[in-house]
């Protein structure tokens, strides 16, 4: 018969070993549940039209050109008066750029709202309120767009 090289030690807890400590306190007989994550195999479409629409909104506020020359957020005249949108069309300010990029999305979605309003031929008075709006969204775009490039010239 062989002999076994080690000594197999019976393995206490630690409520065992120091039980003189917890006196009262029993140990719980429960078990947590398993989580395991879950590593998504495909991206929804959700995801993808937000990254796309995040991106397009950057270019448009002009985050590119934010980023090489670094421009103040809100510029002044000799007099000290803050100007909000800069007199060259080389130039832009921090909070020209977002305004300018907001506007371009309110665009899109007034672009996207007469693209959905004859979807549902049903109900008309549906279509014809997202017909409506649009055309006031679009408008009001076109029209603080072209002030705001008349203010630059």
């Amino acid at each position: 018969m062989k002999k076994k090289p080690f000594k197999v030690i019976k393995k206490l807890s630690i409520m065992a070993k120091v039980k003189w400590i917890f006196v009262g306190f029993n140990k719980p007989n429960f078990n947590l549940p398993k989580i395991e994550p879950v590593i998504p195999t495909t991206i929804s479409p959700r995801v993808v039209y937000t990254l796309v629409y995040i991106s397009v909104f950057y270019i448009f506020i002009g985050g590119v050109y934010d980023l090489i020359q670094d421009p103040v957020a809100i510029g002044a005249d000799q007099n000290g008066n803050p100007v909000l949108i800069a007199n060259r069309n080389g130039q832009q300010f921090l909070i020209e750029g977002i305004v300018a990029g907001m506007l371009m999305f309110l665009g899109a979605i007034g672009l996207y709202l007469l693209k959905e309003a004859p979807s549902n031929p049903h109900d008309t008075g549906r279509a014809t309120m997202m017909m409506t709006l649009s055309i006031v969204i679009l408008f009001v775009t076109f029209v603080s767009l072209e002030r705001m490039m008349n203010f630059k010239s």
